[in-house]
């Protein structure tokens, strides 16, 4: 029998990867907060969907992509920082999180922007 994804986005334009210097030097250009998972709330989850090639070429991986978290709660920017074994994978996670909502973090009752790194990981399963 065919494996089954675990994960479940309809995939976007290219991506461009980021090094983590890259990534460092925009956090200091943009001056918001990088925050850990556990200091946000997610409103809504778009669990990426496992592309069907990969899924076909039996294609596994850990993708990271670091979010660009707007004062609204939508997803702004997405930057790649760790790739996975394939594009197609990169695309299907950043597609999914771009879909996904946030609680708008406050600072003194103003909600501003804020950076967050989300691994998302796609395994298949017998």
């Amino acid at each position: 029998p065919r494996p089954r994804p675990r994960n479940q986005v309809k995939i976007p334009d290219p991506l461009v990867n980021w090094t983590e210097d890259d990534l460092q030097t925009e956090i200091r250009t943009t001056g918001m907060p990088v925050l850990a998972r556990t200091e946000i709330q997610v409103i809504h989850f778009q669990r990426p969907l496992y592309p069907e090639t990969a899924l076909a070429l039996g294609i596994e991986g850990r993708v990271e992509i670091m979010l660009l978290v707007g004062a609204d709660g939508a997803v702004q920017h997405t930057y790649v920082i760790q790739p996975g074994k394939h594009p197609l994978l990169e695309k299907a996670a950043v597609a999914g999180l771009r879909a996904t909502r946030f609680k708008p973090h406050e600072v003194n009752g103003t909600a501003i922007p804020f950076w967050v790194r989300w691994p998302v990981d796609f395994q298949l399963v017998d």
